[in-house]
């Protein structure tokens, strides 16, 4: 989108990107609170989880081959990264920072 049409156009393919996978993952989360004692429920949750996080890892490759085109592009993902798994930091806050370094690098 970036490409294509500039700022408006990343965050067009952003939105469009996460839109549907957010409301749906939104619509069941407000089903789901029913069954939260149901034991195939659990059984489902002990299986899926290794998927999701194995999903959630190739999808995060894949965005990083695309994204990081740079040395300090990889710094910022790699610090960035490791704020993520070791601190209380909300996750948005750190994506905000590292857009925020990021497009002042380029500028």
């Amino acid at each position: 989108g970036h490409e294509g049409a500039g700022l408006g156009g990343a965050l067009a393919g952003t939105i469009r990107a996460f839109a549907i996978p957010a409301g749906l993952a939104a619509l069941a989360a407000r089903q789901v609170h029913r069954f939260v004692e149901h034991p195939m429920l659990h059984a489902f949750g002990r299986g899926a989880t290794p998927a999701v996080i194995g999903l959630l890892g190739v999808t995060a490759l894949d965005i990083g081959r695309e994204a990081i085109i740079s040395w300090p592009g990889a710094a910022i993902a790699a610090v960035t990264g490791v704020l993520a798994l070791r601190t209380a930091v909300h996750p948005l806050i750190l994506l905000a920072a590292g857009a925020l370094l990021g497009w002042t690098m380029a500028l």
